[in-house]
């Protein structure tokens, strides 16, 4: 997008964010958990992080795509994704999907100019406005971010030895991201 916006003359920046959270321990939080998420019952032994999503045996990537539609494949969800219950209309198409993928480390987003207006081009959404970059920012978290998820560092305990990435609902209103 900002090439595309270069080439018509109009100055853009790529904005990468990321969360700047830790937890209770001092772990740095892995990403975010964009739009269409349900939270269901909390079950993680993780006080801060109630939500947990146990990885299969193995510790697989729960990430997938499968005839051209990301899917998220955990053995047990506190958390689970609306993939594949019906198109994301909320948002449109996002990065020529229907179903675009909804769990970074990073999230990529577009300035225009010096304005503190920012665009997500990986799900068509914005402008997020406001009156300095960072509450623009949060303009963006608080209407795109449904939570923060990171990779316990200890193995779960439900069940015993399976990595379990723990997840924690977005406070609105709260800028958890950085620059």
């Amino acid at each position: 997008m900002v090439d595309t916006l270069g080439k018509h003359g109009i100055g853009a920046s790529r904005v990468v964010v990321k969360p700047k959270l830790t937890n209770a321990a001092g772990d740095a939080v892995e990403g975010y958990v964009i739009n269409r998420w349900e939270f269901g019952v909390p079950n993680s032994p993780v006080i801060d992080y109630p939500f947990g999503n146990v990885r299969l045996a193995g510790g697989a990537n729960p990430i997938l795509k499968e005839n051209g539609v990301w899917r998220y494949n955990w053995d047990t969800t506190d958390v689970a994704h609306k993939t594949g219950k019906e198109p994301d209309t909320t948002t449109g198409r996002g990065q020529g999907n229907t179903i675009p993928v909804a769990l970074f480390a990073d999230h990529a987003l577009v300035r225009i100019g010096s304005e503190n207006k920012l665009y997500d081009p990986s799900y068509g959404t914005g402008p997020f406005v406001g009156t300095t970059l960072n509450t623009a920012l949060l303009a963006w978290e608080d209407a795109s971010v449904a939570g923060f998820v990171r990779l316990t560092a200890a193995a779960s305990v439900r069940p015993a030895g399976r990595a379990e990435d723990v997840i924690r609902r977005n406070i609105v209103g709260v800028l958890e991201s950085e620059i």
